[in-house]
């Protein structure tokens, strides 16, 4: 039945979480205990999987949303019926139901086709759906962002450790071997602590630096059990550049750079060009319009030799297989390696890091569409949505830095397929925050502050919102 390496302490967590999360539903408000379920599950779960005859294969990703959704049935039901479907919803139905058209459209069978609408709507509706019932108030979203840095903070450590000792703690706990050159960087290692791989990890924790660097320069938090931010924050972004991941790196930068830019020029223009990077990057891609040479050049001039060489493989892979996606436009190839490269011989011979090439190859051109549309949509109507001066207002800022960080992801998701269920509930979250924008009193406040003395409102949202921290302290 366990379908992965690992001691027996694998499938005793992986099947004890969702009776855990019952636990913390019984002691803690709902949406802490979906925080708590979510976050730390995904942090500390091992990457294993239970392979049950019949059933969806069960991991760390099945483990934290059932977890959180029994908690959700039995001891906050009502909140099911507080969701108002929006149009916006549509990207995420269409992301879970599309790959049963895709099954059905290549006569692969009605099971094979229940199944893959079985597996997409765990891994993108239940945790979006999360986001939509939870988090669609700023205040609300807020708490998410203290999460999501709270969960780096207490990481840095384990970093740290593995950074010096080499990545072995998955290993002394879980019993399951790292690939060690994969994560071998230089003379050193970077960390996988229980990801299974550096990558996902520096990943995971540039979304955890920028949150905490906005939530410490916005002052939207002050301290964390006594300790002041800024202390905490840098913390967490050093650990994250020693993870030694160009990408990680570049889109830390990035969200640092950004801040005091539009802080200064209360704008939110910035996250728009930042939606449109990736929007380009894999139009031009998918049509075949560009070969990426020139950023495989920069990418050598800029991280040197190695890393452009990587870069280049993946945009060789990423080609080849876009060319293979354009013989079935419309719903793909589906599953079962279809939309792979083989030679004369029957070899796989492709390699597929890109989840858009991916999501194009399986899924087709509706299938890229409601990807795109799943992770841009958000922050593009949020920022339309949102007044100028939000990134100036303690309580509001969060919500601004993750609606740059669904920017970020889809620039991850041109060269990566990193899905984290912390990303899909931001995307819910702010759909859900756009979807009542016109009906919640949040809004209406805002309004009436753009119009009237906005720097007088925000002072005294500043006040409020800091001495809502005080729970941290």
């Amino acid at each position: 039945m366990f379908g992965a390496p690992g001691n027996q302490l694998v499938p005793l967590t992986l099947l004890g979480w969702p009776f855990l999360c019952l636990v913390l539903f019984g002691g803690l408000p709902p949406r802490r205990a979906v925080l708590v379920a979510l976050i730390a599950g995904f942090l500390f779960l091992p990457r294993g999987t239970l392979v049950i005859q019949g059933l969806p294969n069960y991991d760390k990703h099945l483990a934290v949303c059932l977890g959180a959704l029994l908690g959700v049935l039995l001891f906050d039901p009502g909140r099911l019926l507080t969701v108002r479907m929006h149009w916006l919803d549509l990207p995420v139905l269409v992301l879970s139901f599309v790959p049963a058209a895709s099954s059905l459209s290549n006569n692969l069978g009605s099971y094979d086709a229940v199944s893959a609408a079985v597996n997409a709507s765990i891994g993108w509706l239940l945790p979006y759906m999360l986001g939509r019932m939870y988090f669609t108030t700023p205040r609300a979203f807020r708490e998410l962002a203290v999460a999501i840095f709270l969960g780096g903070l207490v990481y840095v450590p384990l970093c740290l450790w593995e950074i010096r000792m080499s990545p072995q703690l998955a290993l002394s706990l879980y019993g399951i071997r790292p690939n060690w050159i994969q994560n071998l960087r230089g003379t050193g290692f970077r960390p996988i602590v229980f990801f299974g791989h550096g990558l996902p990890l520096s990943l995971f924790m540039a979304d955890a630096a920028v949150m905490g660097f906005w939530l410490w320069r916005s002052r939207s938090l002050d301290r964390v059990f006594s300790a002041p931010m800024r202390i905490l924050s840098p913390m967490v972004i050093v650990t994250t550049y020693l993870c030694r991941s160009a990408l990680s790196m570049s889109l830390l930068t990035v969200g640092m750079v950004l801040f005091p830019v539009m802080y200064r020029a209360r704008t939110l223009a910035p996250i728009l060009l930042m939606a449109l990077v990736p929007l380009l990057f894999v139009t031009v891609r998918a049509t075949g319009m560009w070969d990426a040479q020139e950023l495989i050049d920069w990418s050598e001039t800029i991280f040197g030799p190695d890393r452009a060489g990587s870069f280049a493989f993946r945009v060789h892979h990423d080609t080849v297989l876009a060319e293979k996606a354009l013989e079935r436009p419309l719903l793909g190839w589906g599953g079962w390696g279809r939309n792979r490269i083989f030679d004369e011989q029957g070899r796989d011979i492709s390699t597929t890091d890109s989840l858009w090439v991916i999501r194009f190859g399986t899924n087709g051109l509706v299938g890229l569409v409601a990807l795109l549309a799943f992770v841009l949509l958000p922050p593009i109507m949020f920022v339309r949505r949102m007044p100028s001066w939000a990134i100036r207002d303690p309580e509001y800022s969060p919500a601004v830095a993750g609606a740059m960080l669904m920017c970020f992801w889809m620039i991850d998701l041109t060269q990566n397929a990193t899905v984290f269920p912390t990303r899909i509930l931001m995307a819910g979250a702010l759909t859900g925050m756009v979807a009542a924008a016109k009906h919640r009193p949040w809004r209406r406040r805002a309004e009436r502050a753009a119009v009237g003395n906005g720097e007088a409102a925000t002072a005294s949202r500043a006040t409020d919102s800091r001495s809502t921290v005080s729970v941290l302290r």
